[in-house]
């Protein structure tokens, strides 16, 4: 609180504020790492055949056993 409040403050006080900032960057990036990689562990599991932010995505182009059931023409 001291580096937030006044960092003037808080380094005449004896605060080392470059290792504690390193330190907090550190954290905040590695706790962002692993929130991105379960957001996208997330997105996966919800979507199997990938994400796609678009709708032109034809209902033959997933996977073969759902393209075959669906009619699609056999692309071999």
């Amino acid at each position: 609180m001291a580096i937030r409040d006044n960092e003037i403050a808080a380094s005449a006080m004896g605060v080392d504020v470059a290792l504690y900032k390193t330190l907090a960057f550190g954290v905040s990036a590695g706790i962002t790492g692993v929130a991105g990689g379960l957001g996208a562990i997330a997105v996966q599991f919800v979507a199997p055949d990938g994400y796609t932010p678009s709708r032109s995505r034809s209902r033959c182009s997933s996977a073969w056993w759902s393209a075959a059931s669906a009619g699609c023409p056999d692309r071999s």
